[in-house]
């Protein structure tokens, strides 16, 4: 185990707190719109899936979204401490969820242990992507990933160093360099920054047709691709109404072209034949 995967077993995410009751607007509905895009395919699928992996389940928000829906789903990450708040947090609800400790680049299950896998925000953190997509063909046949996507305007503020939910010094121009940022590598596979703030944290914005690349080039055939959201930065954290406009908005996010300009983007796939 690298250092980085070290480091991980160690810290805690505070995804409920800082993301899913985010008391920024925009953020908040920046990750719920995030989660509400995989349980949508989650529930479209015939016939649906019987038991369900949750790869790199956090504090198990994912997860318990899941299981209020009635599937059965098993949480799993690397890291202790949420692993420790995903068992705390479901001693408050009615929900049966396992939740384990586990490494995503070798995981602790049989061959087609699951009906589905879904990843959401995870392979960009593992050293080793095409061994985490391997460890996923094997457990299950269908998959949703979701990965941050270097072409949304929120995506841009980020990458420029700033908060998309709020209005910092950094705001005036934070636009413009995660813009510049964004041109400058388009060789590469995404744009690198730092998650949690932390150098041992390396955290990668794809492209998201590389990132498409990426998948179909390790055996997967892509079903449908999906924007998480197209909201903008900044306005809505001015203008709190405006936030309507964004939800209309994101009724079209899973259209061609716009599919892939949001804060993030959903992967719908199947193990190819």
């Amino acid at each position: 185990m690298n250092n980085t995967k070290e480091e991980y077993t160690k810290h805690a995410d505070r995804i409920w707190e800082k993301r899913f009751n985010s008391p920024f607007l925009i953020r908040r509905y920046l990750h719920r719109a995030q989660y509400n895009t995989i349980l949508k395919y989650i529930e479209k699928m015939n016939p649906p899936p019987k038991l369900i992996l949750d790869y790199g389940c956090g504090e198990g928000v994912l997860s318990v979204l899941i299981g209020e829906r009635g599937f059965n789903v098993i949480g799993m990450d690397i890291s202790i401490p949420n692993i420790i708040a995903a068992k705390e947090i479901i001693k408050k609800r009615d929900l049966k969820i396992d939740f384990i400790i586990g490494d995503g680049e070798n995981l602790p299950f049989e061959d087609k242990s699951f009906d589905l896998v879904v990843a959401s925000h995870v392979l960009e953190h593992l050293p080793n992507i095409e061994k985490s997509l391997r460890e996923i063909k094997r457990v299950a046949n269908k998959a949703i990933i979701a990965v941050p996507t270097c072409l949304g305007l929120s995506s841009f503020s980020i990458l420029g160093g700033d908060s998309p939910w709020t209005i910092t010094r950094k705001s005036p121009f934070a636009f413009l360099f995660g813009f510049l940022r964004v041109i400058k590598n388009i060789n590469r596979e995404g744009v690198i920054e730092k998650y949690a703030g932390k150098n041992e944290f390396p955290h990668l914005w794809f492209y998201p047709w590389k990132f498409r690349r990426i998948l179909e080039d390790n055996g997967f055939k892509i079903l449908h691709v999906e924007a998480s959201s197209l909201c903008s930065p900044y306005i809505s954290y001015i203008f709190p109404k405006t936030i309507e406009i964004f939800k209309f908005i994101d009724r079209f996010k899973d259209r061609k072209v716009l599919n892939y300009f949001g804060y993030g983007t959903t992967y719908v796939i199947e193990v190819k034949k």
